[in-house]
C-alpha cells in the first residue's frame, strides 16, 4: 500500500492544498517558506512501525526506529502555532488485481500535549476504522541535521571504526558511491561514524578515511545507510515486508550537479527494487530537469510525481507535474518573455487547398502554429516527398485532396481535406444542392444568385470543368472563398468533418 495523497486542511500557511505522491519518487520543490519540509514531516508522522504493546522491534543499521521523531521535524511557535487547530488527511491506496482500489485514510489533528501543556503534538486517527493509530509502515527521515560537518564535531565525541557490513553489501555500497561521484580516487571500504549529531556509514579510500571525507560524501553515506536499512528489513521480514518511505530534506545539498543526477538515477533504481517511496525536497534545477526527462522515459508514469509550491496572497498553491520551463523561471524569479512560435510546415497542392486549410483552422487557437504553403505540385510529387522523407521535408505535414484518401491512406505524414472530392468539386456539389431561397444567395449588391452561379456550367462532372467554373465564380465566393466556407461549416456533417481535420493536424503537432 502506497501513500497516494495528503490533503492539508490547515497547517500554518498551507490551507486546502493537496499534495500527490509517486509510487517510486516524489519531488517537492518551490521557493523558500512554502512548506516543503513541513510536508515531509506530515507524511512521516502518519506512520509508525512497532509491534505488540507499541514495542519497537525493528531498527535501522544505525539503531534508530523506522519512524520520525516529531521534535526533530517541527519547531512550532508557542505564540502563533499552539492555539491553532491544524489538521490534514493522509490517503494510502493499493490497487487490487481485479482493479478495485483498497484505501485507508488517516487524519492528523493538532493538540496540546496531554501532560506537558507547553508542548504541541499531532495525533493520528484511522478514519476508516475510527481508532487512534498510525499506519503501520517503516519510515526513515533524513533532515538537515545529517549535514552537520564532521570537522565541527568535538573530536573526543566522534567514534569511527571499520563497518560491520557484510562483504557483498559493502561492495554494493562502494559501487553506489563510485557510480555517483565517478571519482578517480578509489573507494576501498566503509566505516562506521558515530557522533552526537549522526550515525552513518562513511567512505574510506586509499588516501583518507572519514575525517577526510567531503560534505557530499558524508551526505551520500547517510543516504546509503537508509537504503541498506530498508534492504536488511526486507530480508528479515520476507513476505511480510510491504515497502517503506524514505524522506530526504534538500537532497542536493553538498552535491555537485553531475552527482545530483547520478543520485536520482540510483534512487529510482532502489525505489523499484525495495518497493520504496522516496520523497524529497529540492531547489536544484539540474534535478528538476532530469526528473522531467526521466518521466518521459519510464513506462509507469505514476512512478514519479512532481509538486511545485508557491505562495500567492499568503497562501500556498501546488502545481502538479509542471514543465521544467515553468519551474526554472519560477525558481529563478524571472519572466520568460515572449515565446517565439516555431511553425509547423504544411504543404498542399494549390491555393484553393491552402485557402480551405486556413479557413478550417480559423478560431481553433492553433492557426498561428502552421505555415501553410503550396507550390503548384501534383499529388504524385507530394506523395513522393512524403514517402521518401527527404531531409528538407522531414518535418512537413502533407495535405491532399479528399478524392485521394483510398489511394494514399496508409502514408503516415499525409492527411486529407474534408469531403469526397477535390475542393472545386466539393464546392460545386454543395452549392448546386443549396436551395435557391438560402440566405447564401441573398446579395443585393452583386445580385449573385444560384442562377448566375451556374450559368454556363449546368450539370458538369469532370475536374477540368469544375476548375473552370470555380475560377469564373471565385470572386463571388468571398475573399479566399470565406463566404462559401462560412456557409459550408454551418452543416452538422461538415462541422464534424472540420473537427476531424483540425484534430488530425493537432495530433501531428503533438497538442492532443
Amino acid at each position: 500500500m502506497k501513500l497516494k495523497n495528503i490533503e492539508i486542511e490547515n497547517f500554518r500557511h498551507m490551507k486546502e492544498i493537496s499534495v500527490s505522491f509517486g509510487k517510486a519518487l516524489t519531488v517537492i520543490s518551490g521557493l523558500n517558506g512554502t512548506g516543503k519540509s513541513s510536508i515531509l514531516g506530515l507524511a512521516g508522522h502518519l506512520c509508525s512501525f512497532r509491534g505488540d504493546k507499541n514495542k519497537i522491534i525493528h531498527k535501522t543499521i544505525n539503531e534508530n526506529p523506522f519512524e520520525t521523531v516529531y521534535s526533530e521535524i517541527f519547531k512550532l511557535c508557542p505564540k502563533n502555532d499552539y492555539d491553532e487547530k491544524y489538521s490534514y488527511n493522509g490517503i494510502f491506496e493499493k490497487k487490487e488485481e481485479n482493479g478495485d482500489i483498497d484505501q485507508l485514510v488517516f487524519k492528523g489533528t493538532s493538540t496540546r500535549h496531554s501532560k506537558q501543556k507547553d508542548r504541541f503534538e499531532i495525533r493520528v486517527r484511522q478514519i476508516t476504522e475510527k481508532v487512534d493509530r498510525k499506519f503501520s509502515h517503516p519510515v526513515v527521515y533524513l533532515g538537515l541535521r545529517r549535514l552537520y560537518p564532521l570537522a565541527q564535531e568535538e573530536e573526543k565525541k566522534v567514534n569511527i571504526n571499520k563497518s560491520n557490513l557484510d562483504g557483498s553489501v559493502e561492495k554494493e555500497f562502494i559501487r553506489f558511491a563510485s557510480n555517483i561521484f565517478v571519482s578517480t580516487e578509489k573507494i576501498i571500504s566503509s566505516e562506521n561514524i558515530k557522533t552526537p549529531n549522526k550515525k552513518c556509514i562513511g567512505i574510506k579510500t586509499k588516501k583518507y578515511g572519514a575525517w577526510g571525507t567531503s560534505a557530499g560524501e558524508d551526505n551520500l553515506g547517510q543516504l546509503w545507510t537508509a537504503l541498506i536499512s530498508f534492504k536488511e528489513l526486507r530480508e528479515k521480514l520476507g513476505s511480510e515486508y510491504k515497502g517503506g518511505i524514505l524522506l530526504i530534506d534538500e537532497i542536493e545539498t553538498s552535491l555537485f550537479p553531475g552527482a545530483q543526477i547520478n543520485l536520482i538515477q540510483s534512487l529510482y533504481s532502489y525505489a523499484k527494487k525495495l518497493n520504496l517511496q522516496i520523497i524529497f525536497t529540492t531547489h536544484s534545477l539540474e534535478i528538476m530537469d532530469y526528473v522531467n526527462t526521466l518521466k518521459t522515459q519510464i513506462s509507469e508514469k505514476d512512478d514519479i510525481v512532481v509538486n511545485f509550491l508557491e505562495k500567492m496572497e499568503s497562501k500556498v498553491k501546488n502545481t502538479l507535474n509542471p514543465s521544467f520551463d515553468y519551474t526554472k523561471h519560477k525558481i529563478r524569479m524571472e519572466a520568460r518573455g515572449k515565446v517565439p512560435i516555431i511553425k509547423q510546415a504544411v504543404l498542399c497542392e494549390d491555393e484553393v487547398a491552402a485557402s480551405w486549410i486556413r479557413n478550417l483552422l480559423s478560431n481553433t487557437g492553433i492557426r498561428q502554429n502552421f505555415d501553410i504553403d503550396h507550390k503548384g505540385m501534383s499529388d504524385g510529387t507530394i506523395v513522393t516527398l512524403a514517402r521518401n522523407k527527404l531531409k528538407t521535408f522531414k518535418n512537413f505535414i502533407f495535405v491532399l485532396d479528399a478524392d485521394l484518401k483510398d489511394k494514399y491512406k496508409n502514408i503516415d505524414n499525409i492527411i486529407f481535406l474534408p469531403g469526397k472530392k477535390y475542393p472545386e468539386g466539393e464546392m460545386y456539389d454543395f452549392l448546386s444542392k443549396l436551395s435557391e431561397s438560402d440566405d447564401f444567395w441573398k446579395d443585393e449588391l452583386t445580385f449573385f444568385d444560384k442562377t448566375s452561379c451556374f450559368n454556363g456550367f449546368v450539370d458538369i462532372k469532370n475536374v477540368e470543368k469544375h476548375k473552370a467554373w470555380f475560377y469564373k465564380r471565385k470572386k463571388d465566393l468571398g475573399r479566399d472563398c470565406s463566404k462559401f466556407f462560412r456557409r459550408w461549416k454551418q452543416e452538422e456533417e461538415n462541422k464534424k468533418e472540420k473537427i476531424e481535420f483540425v484534430n488530425s493536424l493537432k495530433k501531428k503537432l503533438g497538442v492532443m
